[in-house]
């Protein structure tokens, strides 16, 4: 896209439209301010093409089991792989301690 195209300022309607989020769900995203706006009054904002893809670009989660590249199926997790919140689970990390016995 040229600069021209990337710095285009777009209405509200507009960004719903290309990002399939309702308009209120922009509005509630612009009241948090978690959203990239220009403010053009105090009641007027719009929003720039490139600064949405930035914000969008930053927000992409790569999935954690991601899909074999030669069967296209899911790979099964194997024993020492740590769990979706990529930390080991509470029997890895007790894994190899003795209990201790109380004499």
């Amino acid at each position: 896209m040229s600069d021209s195209e990337n710095n285009r300022l777009m209405d509200i309607r507009a960004v719903a439209s290309w990002t399939g989020l309702s308009v209120g769900t922009i509005y509630h995203l612009i009241s948090q301010r978690r959203i990239p706006v220009v403010r053009i009054s105090s009641r007027c904002v719009r929003f720039r093409l490139s600064d949405l893809e930035e914000w969008i670009a930053e927000r992409v989660v790569s999935p954690l089991n991601p899909l074999c590249s030669v069967t296209g199926k899911r790979e099964k997790k194997r024993a020492g792989d740590k769990t979706a919140y990529g930390k080991p689970s509470r029997a890895q990390r007790h894994e190899g301690e003795e209990e201790e016995d109380d004499e």
